[in-house]
């Protein structure tokens, strides 16, 4: 791979990491806000935000576990990365 195309895949994943994390960030701060609005006694709301919360952040472990294998791997994960991040499956949760 030529210099220039590492120096643009190297910004790419980069730019994709700041919006991944970004994401991530607002969506946790989110889920927080809203939980803290919900009264202590709407007990199932409250398990199931809480369950929902541990997912995102199991989520998040994951995904900064995949940028950091492609930052130690071949230039081959680092363009596999996208279809390796859970934050697709968190959106179309969201979506459904």
């Amino acid at each position: 791979m030529k210099q220039t195309q590492i120096i643009e895949t190297t910004q790419a994943i980069e730019e994709l990491f700041k919006i991944t994390m970004r994401l991530y960030w607002d969506y946790i701060n989110a889920l927080e806000e809203l939980s803290k609005r919900v009264p202590d006694s709407h007990i199932g709301l409250l398990e199931t935000l809480n369950t929902h919360m541990q997912d995102v952040q199991e989520a998040l472990q994951h995904d900064i576990g995949v940028f950091d294998k492609a930052i130690n791997e071949d230039l081959e994960e680092v363009n596999k990365i996208r279809e390796n991040l859970k934050i697709q499956e968190i959106y179309n949760t969201l979506n459904k």
